[in-house]
């Protein structure tokens, strides 16, 4: 489905229940690419299907020990937000701005924010702030020892309706 000669850095599928038990095969690989022009450092997603491929998002990548200006700026400057209305730390959170990376997403339908390379302290407050599922987070209470030297990516996608923030889905990935 991905031709080895495009320039691509990255690639992600969806996994859900029936992908895994085997209900269904990969129907869609997300890739991302440079973009290259850009004073930003981003990427651009595109669906690969059977069908052809689509455009999907933009990424921008920022440090946030050294842009955060520019980050909220980012944020603010959407129309899926509105910041007069919604304050920025509930899409910022304050609790997993020290990571190493902040990447905003603009997207069709929403835009998303996800902090990357967080420790395993804030993996369990995303988890905990956003009420994942009991089983994982005992997993992860109960073997915080073993996953505490990894680093994780997390996130969320997100519009404004009605003045608060909706989230959409929700993410968490694991760094080798």
């Amino acid at each position: 489905m991905v031709e080895s000669t495009l320039p691509y850095f990255m690639f992600s599928i969806d996994i859900d229940e029936q992908l895994v038990t085997g209900a269904r095969n990969i129907d869609e690989i997300h890739m991302y690419i440079g973009n290259t022009g850009s004073t930003v450092s981003s990427g651009i997603c595109y669906s690969l299907k059977e069908s052809g491929t689509r455009l999907e998002n933009f990424y921008f990548f920022f440090d946030p020990r050294t842009e955060m200006e520019k980050i909220v700026g980012k944020v603010s400057c959407s129309a899926h937000v509105d910041d007069n209305r919604v304050g920025l730390d509930q899409i910022l959170w304050p609790e997993l701005r020290d990571c190493n990376v902040i990447i905003l997403a603009n997207k069709q339908n929403s835009d998303g924010v996800y902090f990357s390379r967080v420790n395993i302290e804030q993996l369990t407050f995303f988890l905990n702030r956003l009420d994942y599922p009991g089983e994982i987070r005992r997993f992860i209470e109960t073997h915080r020892a073993d996953l505490d030297h990894q680093l994780y990516d997390v996130g969320f996608d997100y519009r404004v309706e009605g003045g608060k923030v909706v989230i959409l889905k929700s993410g968490y990935y694991g760094l080798f």
